[in-house]
């Protein structure tokens, strides 16, 4: 790390310690930056949608190396911060619009956040914690409870200013950069994927993909998180976006039989190999650098 980084995080450090965070219930993940055991994400146009039930076998297998995330938490009305999809339509805090209310069978297809009440800086203020700007994690629960498990989804997330939309990123199986609803993706609730996959599962992915291990998952009614998507080329904090500006969410879902899916907010941040002091261990440094300037201004 550049003397320059150092006091960059010396600032951060020492601002941590007179700021508490303000939503320190909100769930973070730490999300590996390629593939593991030979598999990794799968895209989708501009979503890279993970499985977290992949990735918490894959870290009780030792694959993940210092990643201490917890992928497998809990889910469901008054566990997330902000629920934009639900079967309860629990109220969101403010100014968040409370959730979609899903359906139980058939088909949905709604917008959330349209109302300008879904700010970029409401969401800004909940993914800062403890200094650290979190992407916005989009956690999706499955939850078909053992009926015909296989969804099809499409979506997209964007940003508006003054009711015009200023950036979108789409959730689809075409990969042209713009929503197209029709173009869904297979929300799988057997899957089976690795070096010798179940040909009995319902859904069987990554058929030729040189792994070691096989991997097995159902998502029907864990009441965990399932499939966590992330838009990359969204940066919440970019200067693109002003605080007022708005966060919408389109949603599209083919094939449903029980309801109770949920679509919730969190954060996330991607393994970065540069090592980063623990902060206690650059607090020291900081005293240190602290120290060491007292002492040229005194000479």
């Amino acid at each position: 790390m550049n003397k320059n980084k150092l006091l960059i995080s010396c600032a951060a450090v020492l601002a941590s310690l007179v700021a508490a965070p303000a939503f320190a219930g909100v769930a973070t993940i730490t999300l590996p930056p390629g593939a593991i055991d030979g598999i990794g994400p799968q895209q989708y146009d501009q979503g890279t949608v993970y499985a977290s039930k992949l990735l918490d076998q894959q870290q009780a297998a030792g694959l993940m190396p210092g990643n201490t995330s917890t992928f497998d938490f809990a889910t469901g009305s008054g566990t997330f911060a902000v629920l934009v999809y639900s079967h309860n339509g629990p109220a969101n805090d403010p100014p968040f619009q409370n959730s979609m209310e899903s359906l139980a069978n058939g088909a949905f297809h709604d917008t959330w956040g349209m109302n300008n009440s879904d700010t970029i800086g409401a969401l800004r203020d909940l993914l800062t914690i403890d200094n650290v700007m979190y992407q916005p994690l989009f956690v999706f629960d499955h939850n078909e409870n053992q009926r015909s498990p296989n969804l099809n989804v499409s979506g997209r997330v964007a940003v508006y200013r003054n009711g015009v939309q200023i950036a979108s990123w789409a959730l689809d199986t075409n990969p042209n950069g713009s929503y197209d609803e029709a173009a869904k993706v297979t929300s799988c609730g057997d899957v089976s994927i690795g070096q010798n996959p179940d040909g009995g599962a319902a859904c069987s992915i990554f058929v030729d993909t040189p792994s070691d291990n096989t991997y097995d998952w159902n998502t029907n009614g864990s009441g965990k998180p399932d499939y966590f998507a992330i838009f990359k080329q969204f940066d919440l904090y970019s200067n693109l976006f002003l605080d007022s500006d708005s966060l919408v969410i389109e949603m599209s879902l083919d094939g449903m039989e029980s309801g109770f899916e949920e679509l919730g907010i969190a954060g996330y941040l991607i393994d970065d190999d540069e090592e980063v002091p623990e902060p206690g261990s650059l607090a020291l440094a900081c005293i240190g650098l602290a120290a060491l300037a007292m002492r040229r201004r005194r000479r």
